[in-house]
């Protein structure tokens, strides 16, 4: 067989989804881009009856299902080595066993490290199945692995820096690429992050446990600056800035508005201290 492979992703949340697609995708040399990927159980369906695939990452729970049903329905030779993903130490082993040779399991939350283990798991399985396709190479990846050791030692620092995580309780963190995040609103009890992306238009909020700087502190300086006393905002995501000229918009910010690229992202304020680097970053940005 022959990397890259054909990979789809079943992920039951959308921020975990884009960010392991993202994951996924950053290893080109072992699986090909783009992935193809959805959130749906049906659409799921429909994907495999239309196309098989050499490497099949399936979210354990899926729409009120779950990923063995999935495979019940489709058929197990659409699939290639099934990669089952579970926030679970283990997966329950009379469902389990269900599934034929060869699968191996992802741990959630997906991160970096994870995803290494997985393709070293998926190296191991290559023998054991005939992946779609490619069954009449014999093409073993142990270099191409190496290889891929190699460049994620050197840069897995940079991609980790993108990373943010936001803890929703005590015992839940939800972590996404900072480029999802608009912008951030800080009040005496709560801290809303703004995340957006192709799927979702939500907010996601947090206890609010420090102030404004030391969030700043945590994101990227490059992409983020404080723009009122209670927001920070994404620079690249500004659509552009206006002076008020309403009631409505008054009530937002009496200095400035900032316009968001999002249509869903409410306008935030800006001004005071942070006014001119605001404008200055910005500029910058449009030369």
């Amino acid at each position: 067989m022959q990397p890259p492979f054909e990979t789809i992703i079943i992920e039951n949340e959308i921020l975990q989804l884009n960010l392991l697609k993202e994951l996924i995708e950053y290893h080109e040399e072992i699986f090909s881009v783009p992935v193809t990927s959805t959130p749906h159980f049906h659409e799921a369906i429909d994907i495999f009856n239309k196309k098989k695939f050499q490497i099949s990452i399936l979210d354990i729970y899926l729409d009120g299902n779950d990923c063995y049903e999935l495979i019940r329905i489709v058929g197990r030779d659409r699939f290639g080595i099934i990669v089952i993903a579970t926030d679970k130490d283990s997966v329950s082993p009379e469902r389990a066993y269900t599934v034929k040779e060869p699968y191996v399991f992802l741990r959630k939350p997906y991160n970096s490290d994870r995803v290494l283990k997985l393709i070293k798991d998926i190296n191991e399985k290559i023998d054991e199945f005939a992946l779609p396709d490619h069954s009449d190479l014999d093409v073993n990846i142990n270099t191409t692995l190496k290889n891929l050791i190699e460049k994620l030692n050197s840069t897995r620092m940079h991609f980790m820096e993108n990373l943010f995580t936001i803890t929703e309780t005590a015992t839940t963190n939800l972590v996404v690429n900072q480029k999802h995040i608009y912008c951030v609103e800080v009040d005496d009890k709560v801290t809303f992050f703004y995340i957006y992306d192709a799927h979702i238009n939500k907010y996601v909020r947090k206890r609010s446990i420090d102030n404004l700087s030391l969030v700043l502190e945590r994101l990227n300086g490059d992409s983020f600056i404080q723009c009122h006393k209670s927001y920070i905002v994404n620079v690249g995501h500004i659509l552009r800035t206006s002076k008020p000229t309403t009631d409505a918009e008054l009530a937002i910010g009496k200095e400035g508005i900032i316009h968001l690229l999002h249509d869903k992202c409410p306008m935030i304020p800006y001004g005071g201290e942070f006014k001119d680097n605001l404008l200055e970053r910005i500029n910058a940005r449009r030369l």
